[in-house]
């Protein structure tokens, strides 16, 4: 197929969970935050959400201009810092801290638990395999941003119903994409090319109790392994045309470089944004080596292999 996939969907985008911050022009409550970037203006410019969020006139600036990060309230707590809270909190929550998030919230044993899970990655090896599950985990924290902040808030707080086209959780799938690997493993008990469906389990799930799932971090191995299991599956398809390895298989895990669906001969590599931007309907690429040296995210993903988890 020359470069691009058919069918097989690649699946992009800890609850935010913040005491309610007050102060005289100060007062954002968990479900407004939530209700605000699980809705189209989560793509609005940052003074522009500051504006919808506070009133018009507010800036973070001025807030701690006015207020100073020192001064104590009433009630005796110091008063953070309005900038630096939407800064850590809401505009990327896990930068700089994605190592230790996962170290944190994922127990340690989950990672191996998932390898056995997939007979699929023993193709890899164990260390390589955990090495890019974690280097793609570690990826996606560190580009969360407020509209995965919001997202993850309504799932984790009852609201998910509503949320199973959006990306959730640490690894960024979504409730339908769950749903679809697990159809995608039916099929393979099916034909006896698989004992069992690991992702039975969560397939039997409504879209509020998947969605509670998705932002477990306990089950992010192994979702991550899943996706991972049949993206192998679909690169090996296609051994004439890439080359099977961790970068490979870290790109496609969210493949950001596409041809328009009417380019039928392959000719126009382009990244994802710029067609999303231009409206125009794609395809992803396999991980080509144009590809790859193009994409944005491959980097990432490299850079990430490249560190000790």
């Amino acid at each position: 197929m020359n470069g691009m996939v058919g069918a097989h969907e690649n699946f992009e985008s800890k609850a935010f969970t913040p005491s309610r911050v007050e102060s005289p022009a100060l007062t954002v409550s968990n479900a407004e935050m939530a209700a605000f970037y699980s809705s189209p203006r989560g793509n609005m410019s940052v003074a522009d959400r500051e504006q919808a969020l506070f009133g018009n006139g507010f800036s973070f600036d001025q807030a701690s201009d006015h207020y100073g990060t020192n001064e104590v309230i009433a009630q005796g707590f110091q008063l953070p810092n309005p900038k630096d809270w939407y800064k850590n909190e809401i505009e990327h929550k896990y930068r700089g801290k994605e190592e230790s998030t996962m170290n944190k919230d994922i127990p340690a044993k989950a990672w191996d638990e998932a390898y056995k899970t997939f007979p699929q990655l023993k193709q890899l090896g164990e260390k390589d395999a955990t090495r890019l599950m974690k280097a793609i985990t570690a990826n996606e924290l560190e580009h969360f941003g407020p509209e995965d902040v919001g997202q993850d808030a309504g799932a984790g707080s009852g609201h998910g119903g509503a949320l199973h086209k959006y990306s959730l959780g640490f690894a960024q799938i979504s409730p339908d994409g769950l749903r679809d690997m697990a159809r995608q493993f039916d099929a393979q008990v099916t034909k006896h090319h698989l004992g069992s469906n690991p992702l039975a389990a969560f397939e039997k799930l409504n879209n509020d109790e998947l969605a509670k799932a998705l932002v477990n971090p306990a089950n992010v191995p192994l979702f991550v392994a899943a996706h991972v299991a049949l993206d192998l599956q679909t690169l090996n398809r296609h051994k004439n045309e890439v080359t099977v390895n961790l970068e490979a298989l870290g790109y496609f895990y969210n493949a950001d470089m596409v041809y328009a669906a009417t380019d039928t001969k392959h000719e126009h590599l382009m990244s994802k944004k710029d067609a999303q931007a231009k409206h125009i309907a794609f395809n992803p690429s396999l991980p080509t080596d144009e590809a790859l040296k193009k994409s944005e995210h491959a980097a990432n993903i490299r850079r990430w292999l490249g560190k000790e988890h």
